[in-house]
């Protein structure tokens, strides 16, 4: 997995259904989202000291109107530094168009750039004939509550944190890499988190991993989300196979006014 799906795949696991009972019940969401269409967030990654890349995360000036109903265009660019591009370029974009009131995709895709690897991922969710359709080759069923890796980065700013548990667990479902895979986070509790001199009350949580694909544990990962009205992800920080990875917000721009 590369290094801006990492971290969607953190950022999808802050929401959606948590367990109860040995059932998946809906998170308690925010009456009102609290993002807009035109706002924008840049987020430095960093190993260690060293900054190696830029990740933007936006959300269209304009919403996009499909057989009269509303969407978010929303849309994540990932790359390498210049002064890395000669040892590993990376040039990831991430696109959905996601529903604004349930934020389920419509259509999601994937264009990445790696060292030379290319590839060129399109998925449609046909979700009244309940199946995704992936490249025009891969069909795949689908569970009520599957989302791509962009679209549930903003379902998870949209949770009601006060209305969660500390400790509490809760699992997700997401489509990557043509699987549906079963992933989860915990809500640990509020807290502050300093950034670039700054400290910031927030909300902490422990996504749940696939131990394996890139991370070396299940819990190898801490996402710390703003606790003001913006639910902005300002930090994640990650022990991973090579070392240890980190992503802070550096620019954030809100959209027009809600």
């Amino acid at each position: 997995m590369n290094i801006i799906g990492k971290f969607l795949a953190a950022l999808c696991a802050l929401t959606w259904a948590w367990a109860s009972r040995g059932q998946e019940v809906p998170v308690p969401l925010l009456p009102r989202a609290p993002f807009s269409p035109g706002e924008r967030a840049v987020y430095d990654i960093h190993y260690g000291l060293v900054s190696a890349g830029r990740a933007y995360f936006t959300i269209g000036d304009s919403l996009v109107v499909i057989k009269g109903r509303p969407y978010y265009s929303l849309s994540v660019v990932g790359t390498t530094l210049p002064i890395w591009d000669w040892f590993y370029k990376v040039r990831d974009y991430y696109t959905s168009i996601a529903d604004t009131h349930t934020l389920r995709p419509l259509y999601a895709r994937r264009k990445i750039y790696e060292g030379g690897y290319q590839t060129i991922e399109r998925i449609f969710f046909h979700w009244k004939k309940g199946y995704l359709q992936i490249n025009d080759t891969l069909r795949v069923a689908t569970r009520r509550m599957i989302y791509d890796l962009v679209s549930v980065v903003y379902l998870g700013r949209r949770t009601d944190f006060s209305r969660l548990t500390p400790g509490q667990e809760y699992p997700i479902h997401i489509v990557l890499d043509g699987e549906i895979l079963r992933v989860g986070a915990q809500y640990i509790d509020t807290g502050t988190v300093r950034i670039r001199g700054t400290t910031y009350p927030c909300y902490i949580v422990k996504p749940k991993l696939v131990p394996g694909r890139v991370f070396k544990e299940q819990d190898d990962m801490t996402v710390y989300i703003s606790r003001d009205e913006r639910q902005v992800v300002l930090r994640i920080e990650s022990a991973i196979f090579v070392g240890y990875i980190q992503a802070d917000l550096m620019e954030y721009h809100p959209g027009r006014r809600r």
